[in-house]
């Protein structure tokens, strides 16, 4: 009789605002190369597996990180034009275990005058683990607070939503990034409503899973451009890891962790916050796997 292998394996992912905006030679927030640097040590400490970016608006960004963090695999699909959407998307997605699948969605909507020239929408990758496969989504949401604002973003939400419901869900997701809203938010509400509707067996926002009496800022005005209260006005919380599982999943997803990470207010890495989220994966057992581990080896013929 043969053994079943069921071996759980801990998956961590890392979601991190860079707040790093240039134009051409110009940098538009502060102190970037300084930052970048000095996040690149700091995100080390943490040893995520998976880590997905925003708002690494060029190539040169993409480059240092990718170089100074040493992941093997990767996922950077910016998607510039000549003129609308020039800046791309910001997004990167590094990974420790292969990327098997990789996809990108770009959205139809901005949500004011400056989101026009950046091509925002998400990215996906499948990696594969020791324990099955895992979707990672990656996605930045247009910003701003007045109604047409909010808007446009519920149009942005339901295109992103939409595209993960065609991902099969044979394997656990996970949805991350900056999607500037919070938690007392219509599309926060639309979220969770989504979740409930499109997964039969469990989703989630994983920190306020295990944080639920907290407000785990990670949008500060102060550390933001002098501007920054007409974007956001307040300390929000707005930058997030769901995971989204269902019945059908080959692997199970159960949350060890989450937490806010590299808040440093004396010298801010980004106006942003991180969010880490751990989780051990362990592959189902399936009515095949018992069959095999039921046979007896038969002698071989004399």
């Amino acid at each position: 009789m043969t053994s079943l292998k069921n071996t759980p394996v801990d998956f961590s992912v890392l979601t991190f605002n860079t707040w790093g905006l240039r134009v051409g030679k110009f940098s538009i927030a502060r102190r970037i190369d300084q930052r970048l640097r000095a996040m690149a040590a700091e995100i080390r400490k943490l040893n995520a597996d998976l880590i997905a970016f925003q708002e690494v608006w060029t190539d040169e960004a993409a480059s240092f990180l990718y170089h100074h963090l040493d992941y093997k695999y990767y996922y950077y699909n910016p998607g510039r034009a000549a003129f609308k959407g020039y800046m791309g998307n910001g997004l990167l997605i590094l990974s420790r275990y292969p990327v098997v699948e990789q996809k990108t969605i770009f959205f139809d909507h901005h949500t004011d005058w400056f989101e026009y020239y950046a091509h925002k929408g998400a990215l996906m990758v499948q990696v594969e683990t020791p324990a099955g496969y895992v979707n990672v989504f990656n996605t930045h949401l247009g910003s701003g607070n007045k109604p047409n604002h909010i808007q446009n973003r519920k149009h942005q939400l339901s295109d992103l939503l939409s595209w993960i419901g065609k991902t099969s869900q044979k394997q656990p997701s996970l949805l991350t990034g900056d999607l500037n809203f919070n938690p007392g938010s219509e599309e926060y509400g639309a979220l969770v409503d989504w979740m409930r509707e499109a997964f039969n067996d469990d989703a989630f926002d994983s920190y306020t899973r295990l944080h639920p009496a907290e407000k785990g800022f990670t949008f500060y005005v102060d550390r933001s451009y002098k501007s920054g209260a007409l974007r956001h006005g307040i300390n929000e919380r707005i930058d997030y890891i769901f995971a989204l599982c269902a019945k059908e999943n080959r692997s199970s997803l159960e949350l060890k962790a989450s937490e806010i990470v590299l808040d440093n207010a004396h010298f801010p890495l980004s106006d942003h916050c991180g969010v880490i989220a751990r989780f051990r994966i362990c592959r189902k057992v399936t009515i095949n796997d018992v069959m095999e581990s039921l046979k007896v080896t038969q002698p071989e013929p004399v």
